[in-house]
């Protein structure tokens, strides 16, 4: 299952008509940090990212669940731009 989803992910990265089916699949949500102001103020080492569901969240959350282990899969949010200064 987890080699489908990156499949298919990397899929709708370069092709919208498969978004559609990635989002049928693996359901995901969107998810974003909470205290990014924060942890920009101060050295990222001392705090640590706060992630909640968030409509505008730049990043995916997939839940797969296989026997009796649940795996979350993080991804990017098709689109989303890496800008450096976010890190800095």
């Amino acid at each position: 299952m987890t080699e489908k989803l990156i499949e298919l992910y990397n899929k709708a990265i370069h092709q919208d008509s498969a978004r559609g089916k990635f989002f049928e699949k693996f359901l995901p949500f969107r998810i974003g940090v909470f205290n990014t102001v924060e942890r920009r103020s101060k050295s990222l080492e001392d705090i640590a990212p706060i992630f909640k569901k968030a409509n505008d969240g730049d990043f995916f959350c997939c839940v797969l669940t296989d026997n009796s282990s649940t795996h979350y899969f993080i991804i990017p949010r098709f689109g989303l731009v890496y800008q450096e200064s976010y890190h800095e």
